[in-house]
C-alpha cells in the first residue's frame, strides 16, 4: 500500500521514522538481491548512519537510494529491463505528428515499434563495440548500451493505422498522420 508524503509525516511535518526504517528495508533488500549477501552488521548500536541534521530524512534516503541504483547501473525511475531510454523529439505539423528517436549505433533490425492502445512503444537495444566485434576491448564509453525502451501516449487526433517509420543516418522518424480521434488496439509497425 503506498502513503501519500503526508501520512509519512509527523504531525510536527517531520518524515516518520516508520517511514524511513522500510526505506531503509527495501534498500538492504535490493542490495541482497543484487549482491547475494547480507548488508554488513554495523558495530553501533544503531541500525543506520545518522542523517546529516542539514538533510530532509525523507529526500536524504530517497537520495541515497538513487545513489545505490545508480551504483548498480539502473534507475529508480526506469523499469529494470531497460538500461536507457533514447533522446526524443515529438512536433506537430498540420498534417501529422512528427516524433524523432536519436538511436546512433543502433541498427535497423534491432528495434521495433508496436502500438497497444494508442500507446507507441519503442525498444530495441544497442550492441556495444565488443559485442559487435569492433575496436578491441573497451577502456572507456559514456555511449549508454543494452536495451533500451520508449512509450509514447498517440495524441486523441492521430491515425495510427497510417504510421510510418524509417531509420536514417541514425535517427528514427515515426510520422503519424492526423485524422479523426480513434483507438488502434494492436499494431506492429515496419521500418523503412
Amino acid at each position: 500500500m503506498k502513503t501519500t508524503p503526508s501520512e509519512q509525516q509527523t504531525p510536527t511535518g517531520e518524515v516518520s521514522s516508520h517511514h524511513i526504517d522500510s526505506m531503509l528495508n527495501h534498500v538492504e533488500r535490493i542490495y541482497h538481491s543484487v549482491t547475494g549477501h547480507a548488508p554488513a552488521e554495523s558495530d553501533s548500536d544503531k541500525p543506520y548512519a545518522n542523517i546529516p541534521p542539514e538533510k530532509d530524512p525523507g529526500v536524504h534516503v530517497a537520495e541515497q537510494m538513487e545513489r545505490l541504483l545508480g551504483m548498480l547501473g539502473v534507475s529508480g525511475e526506469a523499469p529494470l529491463t531497460a538500461r536507457w531510454a533514447p533522446p526524443t523529439t515529438v512536433s506537430s505539423k498540420s498534417s501529422a505528428f512528427v516524433i524523432d528517436l536519436d538511436l546512433a549505433g543502433v541498427q535497423r533490425d534491432d528495434v521495433r515499434l508496436a502500438v497497444n492502445n494508442n500507446l507507441l512503444s519503442v525498444e530495441g537495444e544497442r550492441r556495444s563495440d565488443s559485442e559487435r566485434g569492433k575496436n578491441g576491448a573497451v577502456g572507456w564509453s559514456e555511449i549508454p548500451t543494452g536495451r533500451f525502451s520508449r512509450t509514447l501516449l498517440l495524441p486523441p487526433d492521430s491515425n495510427a493505422a497510417a504510421m510510418t517509420a524509417r531509420m536514417r543516418d541514425g535517427m528514427l522518424t515515426i510520422e503519424i498522420p492526423r485524422a479523426p480521434a480513434q483507438t488502434l488496439t494492436n499494431k506492429n509497425i515496419a521500418i523503412d
